[in-house]
């Protein structure tokens, strides 16, 4: 006996489940799919650099490129 693949599965719950709402129903199922996905998809900005972090790292950078420079025969 064969397995189903995926896209035969997704068709049939499509054709027997999804078909058969009305519309607005199925509006409705396809924006909670959405926002179930954007969800997942959401980036965690918990890391990322803030102004006050890229004004350090740049003063720093600039002196000690001028400590370097100077450090240069």
């Amino acid at each position: 006996m064969n397995r189903p693949t995926q896209e035969t599965v997704v068709d049939e719950i499509y054709q027997q489940v999804i078909q058969r709402l009305s519309v607005a129903d199925r509006l409705a199922l396809a924006q909670r799919i959405l926002q179930e996905l954007e969800s997942r998809l959401r980036t965690d900005d918990s890391d990322a650099w803030t102004e006050a972090d890229l004004r350090d790292i740049t003063a720093y950078s600039l002196s000690y490129s001028e400590q370097a420079s100077e450090a240069t025969p």
